[in-house]
């Protein structure tokens, strides 16, 4: 496959990573679960979005020939 379908492909799986924890949380609330879980889930979704925000930036770099991936 080329490259360019490879870092399409990757650029869409970064933007789709990130996950949206408030469907979760809104169901933490109404189960009345242990305030310490739903902060566990809200720092793991903020540790997904930085992982997402730098792999995209990342690919951004590779799409625009800043960054090379082969020598």
């Amino acid at each position: 496959m080329s490259p360019i379908i490879w870092i399409g492909a990757s650029l869409f799986g970064v933007l789709i990573a990130a996950t949206d924890p408030v469907s979760v949380l809104a169901a933490f609330k109404e189960m009345k679960v242990q305030p310490r879980l739903g902060l566990l889930v809200e720092s793991e979704s903020l540790l997904n979005d930085g992982a997402a925000a730098v792999g995209f930036a990342i690919l951004i770099a590779v799409a625009a020939g800043a960054l090379r991936l082969t020598k």
